[in-house]
Parts: structure tokens; sequence; C-alpha cells
């Protein structure tokens, strides 16, 4: 990819105030994207990233923040669903408040991000949602608590691509190597 592969394009990533969230950020305002990030911690941005605090358990928060990011941006042409939580503690020990805590925000999150934006993606011309993909290394007494929201937002991303592509929106799945690769069926 060059420097200017993605330019012209707005890019809206979800938990992009810290982590793979930022990196993914950084990576595509490098490759000339201008970004906004919607994170429930939303600070001071990082130049040349955009800022807006986004609850993503609150509808109405994710239009209003979804709304002001095409603002900022003219419109909408990338959504990356990145933001998520964990939960903390084992299946047995975890009350259902905490699962459906997860569920809100790996799943219905992206629900509630994807249907603001799509009335953004469907006028852009180049409109891509990256699919979720598993963390390459979960740790084994931890991995139902990714695995369970995880697979929910894979099969999430193929309905959506089956919805979205007769839209001519691009659902992009990325590729992974290792043992907690998408099998082949999710795939």
């Amino acid at each position: 990819m060059s420097d200017s592969e993605l330019a012209g394009l707005r890019a809206v990533v979800t938990g992009g105030a810290s982590g793979i969230g930022l990196a993914t950020a950084r990576l595509l305002a490098a490759r000339g994207a201008a970004v906004v990030c919607l994170d429930v911690a939303a600070g001071a941005p990082e130049a040349p990233l955009e800022q807006v605090r986004a609850d993503l358990t609150d509808d109405a928060a994710v239009r209003a923040a979804v709304r002001d990011a095409a603002e900022r941006l003219g419109g909408i042409d990338i959504v990356v669903n990145n933001a998520g939580v964990g939960a903390v503690g084992t299946v047995e020990a975890n009350p259902d408040s905490e699962w459906h805590r997860v569920f809100d925000v790996n799943v219905v999150g992206i629900v509630r991000v994807t249907r603001a934006a799509l009335p953004y993606l469907r006028a852009s011309a180049a409109a891509v949602t990256p699919a979720p993909q598993p963390p390459s290394t979960p740790r084994a007494h931890r991995f139902l608590t990714w695995a369970a929201p995880t697979v929910s937002t894979v099969w999430l991303a193929l309905a959506r691509r089956r919805k979205v592509v007769t839209r001519q929106i691009s659902v992009a799945e990325g590729e992974r190597t290792g043992a907690a690769a998408v099998p082949s069926v999710f795939q």
C-alpha cells in the first residue's frame, strides 16, 4: 500500500482511542484516509485523527456520534467495527449481566454502528466495512469469553455481507494464520 492509496476516503474506527483501534486508525491515516475514532474513552485527538465520544450500548448516542463523524468527514466510506470488551472471570462465575454487557458492546454495538453508518455507506462510491477477526493467541482458559461474542460477530458479518453486497458495499474479511484462525466454515 502506498501513502496515498486511501487518499480521499473517509473512515470511522470504533474503539479508536487505544490499542488495536488506535493502531488501525493511525494506519488508515498514514495511507491517506481521513479518520474519526469513536470511543467511550475519547479524549484529545492525536493529529491527524479526530475523536468522537460514543457509548456503543446507547443507540441514540451511536447515531449521534456517527452523524457527527460523517459531518466532520463529509461522508463515510470505511467503517471498522473494532470496539470490544471482554468478560471478566470464568464462564461459570460470570452472571448473566456480565454476558449481556459483553454482547451489548461486541455484537449489538456492531449492529448499532453499522445501522447508523449505512446511509452514508450507501451514498459512498467506495464503501468498505471490515469483518471482525479473532485474536491470534487467545489464552485457552479465556477462549470462551472471547469466542461467544466473536463467533456471533463473524456470523453477523456474514449476514451483513449477504445483505449489503447487493448495494455495492464491500464487507472485507482479513486473513489470519495460526491456531486461532477463523475456521473455514466461517470463511
